[in-house]
């Protein structure tokens, strides 16, 4: 799917970045302008960790900012919303 994608954006000259490139399943070597993609089993998206069986782990200092942005009076009610 990988392989495809980078085939399609070549045509609209369209670049994937090889470095911020990761992926999850191997599908054999996936090679984008010449380079290996790298192979993980974790990465983080929105603040969790996903994990390769589809986990979701939240991670705490989110919730933290959240939470001094929750008690804040200089931020108006309708930008916390």
């Amino acid at each position: 799917m990988v392989n495809r994608l980078n085939r399609f954006s070549w045509k609209y000259s369209l670049l994937i970045n090889v470095d911020n490139t990761k992926v999850m399943e191997n599908e054999g070597r996936i090679l984008i302008q010449n380079e290996q993609l790298e192979l993980v089993d974790m990465f983080p998206y929105l603040g969790s960790q996903i994990t390769e069986d589809g986990e979701c782990m939240m991670e705490f200092t989110i919730g933290a900012t959240l939470q001094k942005i929750r008690k804040s009076h200089n931020i108006p009610i309708s930008t916390k919303i």
